[in-house]
């Protein structure tokens, strides 16, 4: 979708060649390198390491946000979801691109660094179910995520992630393993805690032009709660180990929060009007945004868009 969006439209071409340039000085390969290698390709492998894998969202999320707002399309309140938070943060003003820049590249860093292994999967079970079966599970994991009131993300050791799919896989529940190089919000990610605590205290954070949503609390982010950064448990560091509840932030913002379609639904919110899937990526995202600039400036009109058209990932 990235390659065909930076064929399609100068703005994002633009945007994503500004997200590059901040990103490439603190990255071993130049990050388009990665991006648009040709498949197969020794560079081409390196997207599916979290080192580039990060990076690569966020500059396309920033790069889609750039798009969507020269359509017209102006949030009243911004949220994402793990590395899209950093994203989130940028667009609205609380970090710098130079220092966003720095802080995605040195997670994904870190990451790829931490212990390799483990699993993470989603299971059709709300947040108290899985916590029950965590109770009686040997080894390391934990809840990674919620993604709806009956959808939750666990991570961890294989063994012990196996043993939460087999169970709710024996009631009968949907259950999904996801295909990942680490175990992301985890107690597998321990060891770069402080490191990337110390990076986190290098940037300096701004007062927001646009709400911005923590994923963590499920609150807005306020001036309080930045002046406790990176020590509180509102951090960007605790969003490393904290799970990631999309839900709880879709419902603190429902008039201007774009999240997939299906989430919304989840979460019990009346989808808004959304374009029918076009052939490609890129002309799905084109035709939504061309049917969303008609809506009027800052109404809180768009509450999702399509599952391939997210701001943050």
């Amino acid at each position: 979708m990235g390659r065909q969006l930076y064929g399609a439209f100068p703005v994002f071409r633009e945007a994503f060649d500004e997200v590059c340039a901040a990103l490439d000085p603190h990255l071993r390969v130049p990050l388009a390198a990665v991006v648009f290698a040709p498949e197969d390709s020794a560079d081409a492998v390196l997207v599916h390491e979290t080192e580039f894998t990060q990076p690569g969202l966020f500059a396309v999320g920033v790069a889609l946000f750039r798009l969507w707002e020269s359509w017209g399309v102006v949030p009243g309140a911004v949220v994402g979801h793990s590395v899209g938070e950093v994203a989130a943060a940028h667009v609205a003003g609380v970090l710098s691109l130079g220092d966003a820049a720095r802080l995605v590249v040195a997670r994904g860093r870190l990451m790829q660094g931490c212990e390799r292994g483990g699993a993470m999967a989603s299971v059709e079970a709300s947040e108290s179910e899985v916590v029950e079966v965590l109770a009686g599970v040997v080894g390391r994991v934990s809840v990674a995520g919620l993604n709806g009131p009956a959808q939750t993300v666990v991570s961890g050791d294989t063994a012990a992630v196996d043993v939460v799919v087999g169970h709710f896989a024996g009631l009968g529940r949907r259950t999904r393993r996801l295909e990942v190089s680490h175990a992301f919000h985890s107690p597998h990610m321990d060891s770069m805690l402080d490191a990337y605590r110390e990076v986190v205290e290098g940037c300096a954070f701004g007062a927001p032009g646009v709400t911005v949503v923590s994923t963590v609390t499920g609150g807005a982010v306020s001036a309080a709660v930045r002046a406790r950064t990176p020590r509180s448990g509102s951090s960007p560091s605790s969003a490393i180990r904290s799970p990631i509840d999309a839900a709880y932030a879709a419902r603190s913002a429902p008039e201007s929060v774009s999240v997939p379609v299906s989430a919304v639904r989840r979460c019990g919110e009346a989808p808004a009007p959304v374009s029918a899937p076009a052939r490609s990526p890129a002309r799905s995202c084109a035709a939504a945004g061309a049917t969303i600039s008609q809506w009027p400036r800052g109404s809180g009109a768009v509450r999702a868009t399509g599952e391939g058209c997210q701001v943050s990932s």
